[in-house]
């Protein structure tokens, strides 16, 4: 009578013993290879770099300057037009009952508008942008005279 065999090997011939191990010595060699050979993506050894532009970056957010009143910024406006012979007028009304497009952003705002020729109204709005915050909302253009809506946004 046989014994029951209850080994991992007891029931395997030599064959298959050699074909198990040199399997798992070709996936041993083949997974040694391939690590050898990985390469890391090319930015794993830039994060400090990259930690630092941020920080810097930062920084320069909170050294920004903050705006200005928003008296303060509609004054400075109103005179840069004043200067090129424009005048900002008040919000009319228009922009409240929707039939112009409004300023809807979180900051206090004044709209108004400018009317004038179209190159004088654009190159001056556009010189006033630079260092104003001024954002542009609407226009309109009826027998040559343009209509420029605007809001002066500030604090």
């Amino acid at each position: 009578m046989k014994k029951p065999a209850f080994g991992l090997l007891n029931g395997m011939s030599s064959g298959m013993i050699f074909a198990t191990l040199g399997t798992l010595a070709l996936c041993v060699f083949g997974t040694l290879k391939l690590e050898a050979a990985r390469e890391l993506p090319r930015d794993f050894n830039r994060l400090d770099h990259d930690i630092q532009e941020s920080q810097s970056l930062i920084s320069d957010y909170v050294a920004a300057p903050v705006l200005p009143p928003l008296k303060e910024s509609w004054r400075e406006v109103s005179a840069g037009l004043e200067l090129y012979g424009l005048e900002l007028v008040p919000d009319d009304g228009s922009m409240q009952n929707g039939s112009v497009s409004a300023y809807q952003g979180p900051l206090k705002h004044w709209g108004g508008f400018v009317v004038g020729k179209p190159k004088t109204v654009l190159a001056v709005i556009k010189k006033i942008q630079q260092t104003d915050p001024v954002y542009l909302l609407d226009y309109s253009m009826a027998d040559g005279e343009f209509k420029l809506y605007l809001a002066v946004v500030g604090i």
